[in-house]
């Protein structure tokens, strides 16, 4: 039980933070800086991947939201 306890906690800590480096990432495209956002994501990916390594998000989610950003990122290039 305590140990139960202790995983979920480093798990929705672990998450919170994922989402936060994804958040960031989106905000750094919208702002138009492409060094800004490449960093962003970078930082993103690394968070992303490692949460997937450990099971705390399914590794094709990790992929999922790398691709979104990568995509959105491209696109906020071209225009």
């Amino acid at each position: 039980m305590r140990r139960q306890r202790f995983l979920r906690a480093r798990n929705v800590s672990t998450r919170s933070a994922v989402r936060t480096f994804v958040r960031q990432a989106r905000e750094a495209i919208d702002s138009g800086d492409t060094e800004a956002a490449r960093a962003a994501i970078r930082e993103a990916q690394s968070r992303l991947d490692s949460a997937a390594r450990k099971g705390i998000i399914h590794r094709r989610k990790a992929a999922r939201s790398l691709s979104r950003l990568v995509r959105q990122l491209r696109a906020a290039e071209a225009a």
